[in-house]
């Protein structure tokens, strides 16, 4: 996660009201009824999201790991390798506007022993090899093996006219009294992108 989902989770947590349980939900948009979007999650169970004023949608279009250059703001989510170092499962490349959300180490919860690493603009990407990145951050240094297909996404502005049947997403919300959903970001994937985090 690419960890402007995360940041979005905390954003959830800080500004929901007290009453309000944060959730989220992944799947495929079946279809979008007025305010209302309909998301068949991975278990093949149907859920109504509501869409509102509010809520802010990011779109993920594919990209290759030769678009990744150095200087490059980076999220890296990995998982521990075989001979000790650090695998890369995804690699998200920011826009410049959004440099150093999220700058750092984190664990990952979406994986086993995840860690995602945001590495700033000017401490990103040092060296770009064909099987590694070294990632530069406040307070440390890591370099991540790069397997062969990586999933590599850019993160773009998008609209609720980008959430249309058939495309994934990832949505964070909070539950409001009737139990109902109600989205405060969607992550939406382009022509075919299903969000890697």
């Amino acid at each position: 996660m690419f960890r402007v989902f995360q940041a979005a989770i905390l954003v959830i947590a800080v500004s929901a009201a007290p009453a309000l349980a944060q959730d989220s939900l992944s799947g495929t948009i079946k279809g979008m009824e007025g305010s209302t979007l309909t998301i068949t999650g991975k278990d093949g169970i149907n859920a109504n999201v509501m869409i509102g004023a509010d809520t802010k949608v990011i779109g993920l279009t594919a990209a290759k790991l030769t678009d990744v250059k150095v200087g490059d703001f980076v999220g890296v989510g990995s998982i521990p390798g075989a001979d000790g170092g650090q695998n890369a499962v995804e690699i998200t490349i920011f826009p410049a506007a959004m440099a150093g959300t999220g700058e750092g180490s984190y664990p990952w919860e979406t994986q086993p022993q995840g860690t995602m690493t945001n590495a700033t603009v000017s401490n990103a990407v040092t060296t770009v090899g064909a099987n590694s990145l070294t990632l530069k951050y406040a307070g440390g240094e890591k370099t991540v093996a790069i397997p062969p297909e990586i999933p590599v996404v850019l993160i773009g502005a998008a609209t609720v006219a980008d959430l249309v049947s058939g495309a994934a997403v990832k949505v964070a919300g909070a539950k409001d009294a009737t139990g109902a959903m109600v989205a405060k970001f969607v992550i939406v994937g382009r022509d075919g992108v299903v969000p890697p985090m």
